[in-house]
């Protein structure tokens, strides 16, 4: 963890080696950064967190193999993001005894806005200042300077490059 960065009360962390915070980040409470595989404790983290971010309470975060939150992104309440999802299979282990993922690296750039319950889904990258609507669910890659919104989110605007 960063130099004058600040978490408040975990709800559920079974791997801290697996989680980098860079500096000046506020992370509010009920937070859950959770590494789903924890074979080796001594590699890279798989949730990398950058510098000056803000993020609010009940943020969820499930990593398989890779998140990243790039630097000044602001994340409001109840957001959840995961680079897995669960195999399920009718001739296979019963869901909830699987333990197998289809996983792909989830990367949110510099300067985004995540909003209120907004879903980010495996595979995404979410592009410099874009911004995701409350309520979304991305499924998709997100342009820079892109503005979606709706389940599964859709653009809905632009940003302008001026004053970013």
């Amino acid at each position: 963890m960063g130099v004058r960065s600040v978490v408040g009360r975990a709800r559920l962390v079974p791997n801290a080696k697996a989680i980098a915070i860079g500096h000046h980040t506020n992370v509010c409470d009920g937070w859950s950064l959770v590494d789903l595989k924890p074979v080796d404790t001594t590699s890279s983290p798989k949730i990398r967190i950058g510098s000056y971010c803000t993020i609010l309470h009940d943020f969820q975060c499930n990593a398989s193999i890779s998140v990243e939150v790039g630097d000044y992104v602001l994340i409001a309440p109840r957001v959840f993001v995961t680079d897995s999802d669960h195999v399920v299979d009718p001739a296979g282990a019963r869901t909830t005894l699987c333990h197998e993922f289809r996983c792909a690296p989830v990367v949110i750039e510099h300067d985004c806005w995540l909003g209120a319950n907004a879903v980010i889904l495996k595979g995404v990258r979410i592009g410099h200042h874009a911004i995701i609507g409350a309520n979304s669910v991305v499924t998709r890659d997100v342009a820079p300077l892109t503005v979606v919104a709706g389940a599964p989110a859709r653009p809905i605007g632009q940003k302008h490059q001026q004053g970013v």
